[in-house]
């Protein structure tokens, strides 16, 4: 989190969270508080404005230097790094997914039961991965062969699995796409320590496109697959506070897409020194 962004969170969100209570309406077109700085009802906040004063203490600012000075009042340190820290702790942020127009489920990862997983050997999965552009070799890397029931029709059929880091997998054939639960983020560790740049993808066959356009070469940075668009919160917890210096989204020109690439945007804006950069692919 940084100052700048700290400075739009609303005070309302403050004061609640801290048990500051309201003390009725005024005519001055501010909201009156009991200051914790006086015991009474001295703090207005302009909601406009997004600013507070106290007329006891005749001080006041915005968002971060409320809290600068509640933590002062309550004997804690009040540099940068612990305001920031209370903020991030006690309010935290708006989810990024909010950008995107997407219907309430969006992973369909009540509806399927895993069978059993084996090693990719199916000649119509083989197929099917070749047929999006992912050779042999290379899909035995990244698939497993997953046996699934479907929960709903009673049906069972066998699909690509692509394993995320909460032990479930996104499901893969010629007539699906679908999640078994849980559903979450794949995370690939780059090639250099401690990098300054991630990579965010919106599926395994988008990640290995950019891979075959490097001509098989692996990326320095970090790389996240998001594997459904619902993931996107779960890609910025990896991403914050980590120290990252740019982000780079690899997706489509879609509506969707596009979408996304506002969200991440955004995401960098919150973020110190992180700088947001956008290559597009071609759609699926």
């Amino acid at each position: 989190m940084n100052i700048e962004y700290a400075q739009t969170i609303p005070l309302r969100e403050i004061l609640d969270k801290a048990g500051i209570q309201d003390a009725g309406q005024n005519d001055k077109g501010t909201l009156p508080y009991v200051s914790p700085f006086s015991g009474s009802a001295t703090l207005e906040v302009n909601e406009t404005a997004n600013t507070w004063q106290d007329t006891h203490t005749q001080t006041g600012g915005g968002t971060y230097e409320f809290v600068q000075a509640l933590l002062q009042q309550r004997g804690e340190h009040a540099a940068q790094v612990n305001i920031l820290k209370w903020l991030k702790f006690n309010i935290g942020y708006p989810p990024i997914s909010r950008f995107l127009d997407l219907p309430p489920d969006t992973t369909s990862d009540h509806l399927y039961k895993r069978i059993c997983k084996v090693k990719l050997q199916e000649a119509g999965l083989i197929r099917y991965a070749m047929s999006r552009g992912i050779a042999f070799p290379v899909a035995k890397e990244r698939f497993k062969q997953i046996y699934v029931l479907n929960k709903a029709t009673g049906n069972e059929f066998v699909a690509l699995g692509f394993k995320n880091e909460d032990g479930g997998f996104i499901l893969y054939n010629a007539h699906v796409e679908a999640c078994l639960s849980p559903a979450a983020i794949t995370f690939m560790r780059g090639k250099k320590a401690k990098p300054d740049t991630v990579h965010i993808f919106k599926d395994v066959f988008n990640y290995q496109d950019a891979i075959c356009a490097r001509s098989g070469k692996p990326f320095n940075g970090d790389c996240i697959i998001l594997n459904t668009w619902g993931c996107m919160d779960n890609a910025a917890a990896y991403i914050r506070g980590y120290g990252y210096a740019v982000l780079r989204t690899w997706f489509d020109n879609s509506s969707t897409g596009q979408q996304a690439v506002q969200a991440f945007q955004w995401l960098c804006t919150t973020e110190e020194n992180l700088t947001h950069q956008a290559v597009k692919q071609p759609s699926s």
